[in-house]
């Protein structure tokens, strides 16, 4: 009896004592624990770890280790992962087998340190037999586990693509049960400042390391860009992604990613939505079907992106119905200043040594400013060396108009250029539209060329030089009516500043020809008509903004012999928003000396200024 007692007695301290060492962690030297788990990391990743603190392993309530100052790496040095601590979950049946085997790890404050342009799994492992190799029965169903990381930060960097990229406060975690199973990634992370969350999950892995393809998805949220990502991804030379692709952004300018924030394109590229069809390669992006809304305008067409030796080109062919060209132009200089001189703010500094732009739009309807155009087709070209936009071609007032800028840096500001031709423009349609009153009326047809260089638009004003040549058809033009005005200039004189000022003089055909010199423009414009024949000639100060002009005009029809031939001479001169149109009392006088009594002592009679477009 005593002996089952002394027996029992026993039995309890022994299991008290098992019970005990369960419930309180032990502190061991850890060497062999260490060497298990380095172990099963090498065997599983190919990667060497290395422990330099306590290792603490618990029982209960569920197995658990703890280890402190934790080193991954590769043998390259191409990934690096330094942890604090290491929390590792162990799956009990292993464990009853004598053997210690990670279930799930819990990475705090790690630092990883990682090269895109190296396979750090290349060392041995698993997965590295999985990708040299067809990996058997055992190997697809070999156990890996769960990896977490709590306010981790990481260094990307590639010399290939010219890629680095510091990505901080990371908590993700990444979930692969086995090597034949799908394997997703969720968590977060700050870039640039900026918190985001990612979800990935692939479909089949492994495929994807035997250089087949996985279904996939991706999911990023951010709050200046959501993208979906919905497809398939291969490990063929290089990872491509083909599948559906989405990206929302309320203001691409916004976004922290520096290349995107000095994208070359103009307007304020806000409220953007773009979908399409996709292919991805880690230097190029491929969008076809593609459907763009930014700054309140939506087209369709194809767009890419692709990367070489440092500099993108990003390409596209696009077609929209209608185009309203004023957003485009939102981050455009401004061209005047204070006072309404022209600016002498500088160009504004543009970065843009990473991004090439070669872009193509064509418009069935679009509007610049107060312009409306049809069947437009746009095109802009950017580079390191300057930009380029064009009109190819574009219906306007029923007429064809094209045209072209250029800038080209220099050391200091740029060269500039523009040129343009009209032909069979409707005059009518065009001051019209413009000037909110139609003053010309006749079929336009021209050319301009300019060229000019400068920091702010006040000095290219200043440097302005080129010529531009106009002819117009039948036609006339409003707000003088100069064929009145000499029938009347030997009976009523004194009439003619009303007369001049009311009316319509008529042309069968004019020309008007201009000579730009340092910011100032020699004209000569003529024309002739049934009745009249009229001149103008003088500058027109674009710098100064300023008038400086004579016409002169006389009957078409010779007089008979021994008349005066009747002759009418004003000038046309001042600020050009405001000209004063002023008559040659002179001329009025020896005209009619009857008069002379009235207009003695007035030497030159100004008139009230010219009625202004509205």
């Amino acid at each position: 009896m005593r002996l089952k007692i002394q027996r029992k007695s026993i039995a309890v301290a022994v299991g008290a004592l098992v019970l005990g060492a369960a419930v309180a962690p032990w502190s061991l030297s850890g060497q062999s624990l260490r060497r298990e788990i380095a172990s099963q990391v090498r065997n599983a990743t190919g990667l060497e770890a290395s422990f330099d603190g306590r290792t603490v392993l618990a029982l209960l309530p569920r197995p658990r280790v703890k280890i402190e100052n934790v080193t991954l790496r590769d043998r390259g040095g191409n990934l690096r992962i330094e942890a604090a601590q290491v929390h590792g979950e162990l799956r009990l049946l292993p464990m009853l087998a004598g053997r210690l085997e990670l279930a799930s790890a819990t990475l705090a404050s790690p630092r990883l340190s990682i090269d895109l342009d190296h396979n750090p799994f290349a060392g041995g492992g698993l997965i590295a037999r999985a990708v040299e190799n067809a990996p058997d029965a055992a190997d697809a169903a070999a156990r890996l586990g769960v990896l977490s990381l709590t306010g981790g930060s990481a260094r990307l960097k590639s010399s290939d693509h010219d890629f680095d990229v510091s990505i901080e406060n990371i908590d993700a975690t990444i979930d692969w049960r086995s090597l034949g199973s799908p394997a997703g990634l969720k968590g977060s992370f700050e870039l640039n400042g900026e918190r985001a969350n990612v979800a990935l999950w692939l479909a089949s892995p492994l495929e994807l390391l035997r250089g087949k393809s996985s279904d996939m998805s991706l999911k990023l949220a951010a709050p200046d860009l959501a993208l979906d990502l919905d497809g398939a991804l291969a490990s063929e030379e290089r990872l491509v992604y083909t599948g559906s692709f989405s990206a929302t952004s309320p203001g691409l300018r916004a976004l922290p990613v520096a290349p995107l924030r000095g994208l070359p394109l103009p307007g304020r590229l806000e409220a953007l939505s773009l979908t399409g069809a996709a292919r991805i390669q880690s230097n190029s992006l491929a969008l076809g079907d593609a459907r763009l809304t930014v700054d309140g305008n939506a087209y369709e067409g194809a767009l890419a992106v692709e990367r070489e030796r440092g500099r993108a080109l990003l390409s596209g062919t696009l077609a929209t119905n209608s185009l309203d060209v004023a957003p485009l132009l939102a981050s455009a200089p401004a061209l005047f200043g204070a006072g309404g001189n022209w600016s002498r703010a500088p160009f504004p500094a543009s970065d843009r040594a990473m991004f090439d732009v070669d872009v193509r739009v064509s418009a069935t309807n679009a509007r610049v400013g107060r312009i409306s155009l049809r069947d437009a087709a746009f095109s802009m070209l950017l580079n390191r060396d300057g930009a380029e936009f064009s009109i190819a071609e574009a219906g306007v007032f029923n007429g064809v108009v094209k045209s072209r800028l250029t800038a080209r840096r220099k050391p200091s500001g740029y060269d500039l250029g523009a040129s343009m031709s009209l032909a069979g423009v409707s005059s009518a349609l065009l001051t019209g539209e413009a000037f909110r009153g139609q003053r010309l009326n006749g079929q336009l047809d021209g050319v301009v060329a300019l060229s000019s260089e400068g920091e702010t638009i006040a000095a290219a004003a200043g440097a302005l030089r080129g010529e531009a040549n106009f002819q117009l058809g039948q036609g006339d033009f409003s707000g003088l009516d100069l064929e009145l005005a000499l029938r009347r200039l030997e009976k009523r004189p004194l009439s003619i500043a009303s007369d001049v000022r009311n009316g319509r003089t008529g042309f069968d055909a004019a020309s008007i020809d201009l000579k730009v010199e340092n910011g100032v423009a020699g004209a000569d414009a003529r024309g002739r008509g049934p009745g009249v024949e009229f001149s103008v000639t003088g500058a027109v100060d674009i710098a100064g903004r300023s008038l400086d002009l004579k016409l002169l005009a006389k009957q078409a029809t010779p007089a008979s012999p021994g008349e005066t031939e009747p002759r009418l001479s004003m000038e046309i001169a001042g600020p050009w928003n405001e000209p004063r149109l002023t008559l040659d009392a002179r001329g009025l006088i020896s005209r009619s000396p009857a008069a002379a009594p009235l207009l003695r002592g007035l030497g030159s009679s100004a008139l009230a200024p010219a009625a202004e477009p509205r």
